[in-house]
C-alpha cells in the first residue's frame, strides 16, 4: 500500500504510514482536489464508481487524489490531472482546508482548473461525469449525493471568483 505523511494540525510532519493505517486510525494526511470551471461557470463534477471504498457513487470533485511519499500538493495535482483526465495545463491553488468526516481526514490543497476542452474521464475514476450549474449542485448536495470535498471546494471558488473579477 503507499505510503502518506502522517500531519499535525499545523501541518507538520509525523511521519509515513501506510494508507490503511492512516484511514484506519483517522489520522490526518495531505491531499489535493481540483475543480474544472468551464466559461459557463458550471462546475465539472465525477460520480466516484461504485466499486470505491470511501464516497462509493458520491458526486465529487474533478479530480482528488492523496499526496504520496515523496511528492507535494502541485505535483500530485498536475500528475492527477493527466490520470483522472488526461489533462495537462495551468492549476491555480486556490485555498487550503482541512476536510474531516467519518472516512477521512485531510488537509487538502483545492486547486483551479480554468478550460474550455472536452474531458475524457478514467472509467476507474468516474462512472458518470460532466458540468454541473451551481443549483444543480446545491441540489445534489441537499440530496446528500456529494462528497464535503464538493462544498469546501466551492466555498473556495466562490471567494476566488469574488476577488479575481472586476
Amino acid at each position: 500500500m503507499p505510503l502518506l505523511e502522517h500531519i499535525t494540525p499545523g501541518g507538520n510532519s509525523i511521519g509515513y504510514k501506510d494508507s490503511d493505517v492512516i484511514h484506519d486510525e483517522h489520522l490526518l494526511h495531505r491531499a489535493v482536489h481540483i475543480l474544472i470551471v468551464d466559461s459557463f461557470g458550471r462546475l465539472y463534477l465525477r460520480q466516484r464508481p461504485q466499486s470505491k471504498k470511501l464516497y462509493p457513487k458520491m458526486w465529487t470533485s474533478a479530480v482528488g487524489a492523496h499526496v504520496l511519499e515523496g511528492y507535494q500538493p502541485d505535483k500530485t495535482a498536475k500528475e492527477s490531472l493527466r490520470t483522472f483526465l488526461h489533462l495537462s495545463g495551468e492549476i491555480i491553488p486556490i485555498g487550503e482546508r482541512k476536510v474531516e468526516d467519518e472516512f477521512e481526514n485531510e488537509m487538502v490543497t483545492f486547486f483551479l482548473f480554468l478550460g474550455e476542452t472536452e474531458l475524457q474521464p478514467n472509467p476507474e475514476e468516474a462512472m458518470d461525469a460532466g458540468f454541473f450549474t451551481r443549483d444543480e449542485i446545491d441540489r445534489l448536495m441537499q440530496q446528500g449525493k456529494t462528497t464535503p470535498y464538493v462544498s469546501v471546494g466551492l466555498s473556495l471558488y466562490k471567494t476566488y471568483e469574488e476577488t479575481h473579477t472586476s
